[in-house]
């Protein structure tokens, strides 16, 4: 598990602790969404003395985390499942631009060819994250880049990571 802290700078702003998950056999860092709890401080003087008890808040809701990873490995989908969380997934990322049938989402690695829904969850999120082929309107395939704004990363994975714990809760 692992804790964001993104947008700590500047000093003028404020910043949000949240939760993830970070998984060693792709290095994805996935986000937890609005299911768990985050905390938003004030950047300022005393933000020091506040992120103590930010971060006890949020180790608070690992075992809470852990029970959904736990339901997400254990719940296997049909692949008419599949293909809703892929449909839903790819509006998450490219709006109505692009339809889910026009994106690549295949297993990097082995680890990733499963049917249950922590699997196709990282297999998705990492297609869309790290970019993947995409076929545009004008039926030509085109290799889509990787995200690489964090405010943008870290809002896509909190909504993938909804999407997925819909699907347990």
């Amino acid at each position: 598990y692992t804790l964001y802290l993104p947008d700590a700078l500047p000093i003028c702003s404020s910043f949000k602790l949240q939760l993830g998950i970070f998984r060693l056999v792709c290095s994805n860092g996935l986000v937890v969404g609005q299911v768990f709890e985050s905390v938003v401080t004030r950047h300022t003087r005393k933000a020091l003395i506040e992120l103590e008890p930010a971060i006890e808040k949020m180790v608070a809701q690992v075992a809470k985390l852990d029970e959904a990873l736990d339901k997400m490995k254990s719940r296997k989908l049909t692949p008419d499942e599949i293909q809703s969380f892929y449909e839903k997934s790819v509006k998450v990322r490219y709006g109505d631009k692009v339809s889910a049938n026009d994106v690549s989402i295949i297993a990097r690695r082995t680890e990733d060819t499963g049917t249950d829904l922590f699997t196709v969850y990282n297999r998705v999120q990492e297609a869309l994250i790290r970019g993947s082929q995409v076929r545009g309107l004008n039926g030509r395939v085109r290799q889509r880049r990787a995200i690489t704004n964090i405010g943008k990363d870290i809002s896509i994975n909190a909504q993938l990571f909804d999407l997925a714990y819909d699907m347990v809760a």
